[in-house]
């Protein structure tokens, strides 16, 4: 009798020195919600975390968005090139596409397409047939920080890999004649263009 009672007694300090934990999912539920009640409440950016789909979920209706401006005013400006060269030069026969993701734009292996995927490029100009036949990426001052030159690297690599023409205006270059004298070849390959622009 005695042993049970000792027995008893150590099970109860047991349970009072080392309670039960909560589940991991609902102890990482309240650490989000409870991030959520910080960030938005002093305007901070959220921690980046590995959220599931129901914390993913519970943070967007926590949180309020705002739309902004899809390009700058230096993208703009090669977007209304890149628009006027495909009107006046290809007959309209181009389309051009901005903020293009390059993970629906390729396809490769499992492991290929995991480099891409999450990357973006700046233009992608398709084809009638909405085959991609271009990029262009415009790269300024702040390009050339950290890594942004590996991924560069990437983005050029895989896109010419697949037969696509990868153009690249840096920072200080003259736009205007870069993207005339880039796409103006390109145009030129097609037979029935090549008349229209020479």
């Amino acid at each position: 009798m005695d042993y049970l009672l000792i027995l008893l007694v150590f099970v109860v300090v047991l349970s009072i020195l080392f309670p039960k934990k909560k589940s991991r999912y609902v102890s990482r539920w309240k650490r989000a919600n409870k991030e959520i009640g910080q960030t938005t409440s002093q305007n901070q950016k959220p921690t980046k975390l590995s959220y599931e789909k129901n914390d993913q979920l519970s943070i967007t209706l926590n949180n309020k968005y705002e739309k902004q401006r899809l390009i700058n005013k230096t993208e703009e400006e090669v977007y209304k090139i890149i628009l006027r060269m495909i009107y006046q030069h290809a007959k309209g026969q181009y389309k051009i596409n901005m903020q293009t993701s390059l993970g629906e734009t390729l396809k490769s292996t499992y492991e290929g397409h995991r480099t891409i995927n999450s990357k973006r490029v700046d233009f992608c100009i398709v084809d009638r047939d909405f085959m991609p036949v271009a990029v262009v990426e415009v790269n300024g001052a702040g390009h050339y920080q950290g890594d942004a030159l590996i991924r560069e690297e990437i983005k050029r690599a895989a896109i010419e890999s697949a037969g696509i023409k990868y153009i690249a205006i840096r920072e200080n270059e003259n736009i205007n004649e870069k993207l005339v004298r880039e796409l103006g070849n390109l145009f030129k390959s097609s037979p029935q263009l090549a008349q229209d622009i020479t």
